[in-house]
């Protein structure tokens, strides 16, 4: 059976004007045109919709009733599906899942989704948090359109882009012996112990990685599950950490007694980016969304000032 949703549209048109001529110039096709296709109709289906009358009038049938409205039903799922085309046309618009790391979410999150809500208002912004590598695992199953995290971990076979680099410092507390250092070079923390997050976390990675360049070392008495733990023991005087400078406005807020101190040169950082699947739709939105993220940046840096 071939069926046309043209044709289903010329019905419409014809029982609303009664009359082949209107429903042609409604539907903005010729009288004969629009009178081929409705016979092609009613012989494909075997049944007159419409009683002909004079002067090109017509009266529409029982049957042709039960198909006007099934029409209408029809017009209206393939208008659904049109608008479905629409808004995937456009990665950022519908809804959009994001999964973000926990060394980033506190401190940017906030900013980056203030911004997007601002220009897609539309938009349902799902967010999901957790350690990279279950993050990694959500993003190729699709599960997430895109990630926010630390390009340096292993992605896998995602796509990604880096954005920007989060500096690391040092953080201490005020009675150290080093309180007295405006900078540090690496090598001023030989052998000293430092305060880093529990297995999992890329950022305790990339920290272990950095002490084992310097010639610092893991204090294995003491290890945390997030940045304001591992704050709070260098607070209480347990020790000393390395931090990304993107987590400082955050978990120094309110916060006596502790002193922060970057590296002299060649400065230590993460890079933070996006990552995504290899041929996915969402990638044409990544040059926007990375406009959003350095956008964040920008304001999160002034508000810092």
């Amino acid at each position: 059976m071939d069926i046309t949703l043209r044709q289903l549209e010329y019905v419409m048109a014809l029982a609303k004007t009664n009359n082949f001529s209107s429903a042609a110039q409604d539907c903005y096709v010729t009288q004969p045109a629009l009178s081929k296709q409705i016979h092609l109709l009613e012989k494909t289906i075997g049944i007159k919709l419409f009683e002909r009358q004079q002067k090109k009038q017509v009266v529409i049938t029982p049957a042709g009733e039960q198909v006007l409205q099934l029409s209408k039903e029809i017009m209206e799922k393939a208008s659904q599906i049109e608008k479905i085309g629409e808004g995937h046309a456009d990665p950022l618009n519908g809804i959009v899942k994001l999964g973000v790391i926990p060394t980033i979410a506190p401190y940017f999150l906030p900013t980056l989704l203030s911004n997007l809500r601002e220009d897609y208002p539309d938009t349902q912004f799902f967010i999901q948090e957790g350690l990279t590598e279950e993050i990694v695992a959500r993003t190729i199953a699709g599960d997430l359109d895109a990630s926010l995290l630390a390009t340096e971990a292993q992605l896998k076979t995602l796509d990604s882009k880096d954005i920007f680099e989060d500096e690391f410092v040092v953080l201490i507390k005020e009675s150290d012996s080093l309180h007295q250092k405006d900078e540090l070079s690496p090598n001023e923390l030989l052998d000293e112990e430092i305060i880093l997050l529990t297995d999992g976390h890329c950022l305790k990675d990339q920290t272990l990685s950095l002490c084992s360049k310097i010639g610092s070392v893991e204090n294995t008495d003491l290890r945390a599950t997030s940045l304001a733990t591992i704050v709070e023991l260098v607070s209480l005087g347990f020790g000393k950490t390395i931090l990304p400078k993107l987590s400082l406005k955050r978990e120094l807020e309110g916060k006596k007694g502790l002193k922060v101190i970057p590296f002299t040169h060649q400065k230590p950082s993460r890079t933070i980016g996006l990552s995504w699947r290899q041929g996915s739709p969402f990638r044409r939105a990544i040059p926007r969304l990375e406009n959003h993220i350095l956008k964040s940046l920008e304001e999160l840096k002034e508000s810092s000032c």
